[in-house]
C-alpha cells in the first residue's frame, strides 16, 4: 500500500490470539502519514474504509496491491466484497497531518529554494523562492485582505470578546435563576418559627372556645334545671 508492506500473519487471526481491530487499523496507518483506515457503520454494516489523506500531491493515487500474505485470504475474507470509494477531497483533516514532507527527510535537497532565472536553470546557493516564501508573512492579501498574522490577531481578539460576552451572560442568568429559586423557596418553603407560633395560637383559640361553650353549657343546666322547677 503507498509502497508499504503490511504483513498480517495467520496466527494473529486465530481464535483466542487475534489482534484487535483497532490494532489492526493502527497497524495499517503506521507506515505511511497519508493513509487513514477506519471502521464505518452507516451504510447498515460494518465495513473497514481505507483512505487517503492530505497525500504529498494531490494527484498521487490510493494504491492498495495483494502482498504474499494476502489479507483477506488470511482473515478468512477471502469473498468478503471490495469497494473503491471515489472522492473528490483530496485533502482532509489538514492540522492532523501537518508535519514535514517525508521526502524532504530523506533529502534536504528536495526543498525547492531556488527560483527560476527564466532559463529553466536552478543554480545552487538560490535562495529566492524561500525568501518568496519567507515574504508572505507580510503579503496583506493572505486572507481576507490581511497578512497572516492580522488575520491570526483578529480570530483570536474575535474569539476572546465572544468568550467574555457568554461569560458575562451566564453570570447574569446565573443571577437570575438563583433570585427565581430564592423566591420560589419563600413561597413553597415553611418556616419552622412561624408555623410553630401559629400552632400555640390555634391551640389558645380552640381552648378559648371549648370555655366558652362550657359556660353556655352550665348557663342552660342552671336556666333549665333550677328555674324550671319553681313553678311546681
Amino acid at each position: 500500500m503507498q509502497g508499504q508492506r503490511i504483513v498480517i500473519e495467520h496466527e494473529e487471526v486465530l481464535p483466542g490470539r487475534a489482534i484487535t481491530l483497532g490494532q489492526l487499523l493502527d497497524r495499517i496507518e503506521a507506515p505511511s502519514i497519508d493513509i487513514r483506515a477506519t471502521l464505518d457503520t452507516t451504510s447498515g454494516f460494518p465495513r473497514i474504509v481505507i483512505s487517503q489523506f492530505n497525500p504529498v500531491s494531490q494527484e498521487t493515487p490510493l494504491l492498495i496491491n495483494d502482498g504474499t500474505s494476502n489479507f483477506f485470504e488470511t482473515a478468512g475474507l477471502i469473498t468478503a466484497p471490495v469497494e473503491q470509494l471515489l472522492s473528490g477531497q483530496a485533502y482532509q483533516n489538514s492540522l492532523r497531518n501537518f508535519r514535514i514532507n517525508p521526502i524532504i527527510l530523506q533529502d534536504l535537497d528536495a526543498i525547492a529554494a531556488a527560483g527560476d532565472d527564466g532559463l529553466g536553470f536552478r543554480g545552487p546557493g538560490d535562495n529566492r523562492t524561500a525568501l518568496a516564501i519567507a515574504d508572505l508573512k507580510f503579503n496583506n492579501k493572505a486572507i481576507d485582505n490581511t497578512t497572516f498574522g492580522e488575520y491570526y490577531q483578529s480570530t483570536i481578539s474575535s474569539l476572546g470578546s465572544a468568550a467574555q460576552t457568554v461569560q458575562r451572560s451566564f453570570f447574569s442568568q446565573s443571577l437570575v435563576v438563583d433570585q427565581l429559586h430564592s423566591r420560589r423557596e419563600e413561597i413553597s418553603g415553611v418556616n419552622l418559627d412561624e408555623e410553630a407560633v401559629n400552632l400555640i395560637r390555634y391551640q389558645r383559640a380552640f381552648e378559648a372556645s371549648a370555655r366558652v361553650m362550657t359556660v353556655l353549657d352550665e348557663v342552660l343546666s342552671l336556666i333549665v334545671n333550677r328555674m324550671g322547677i319553681s313553678g311546681r
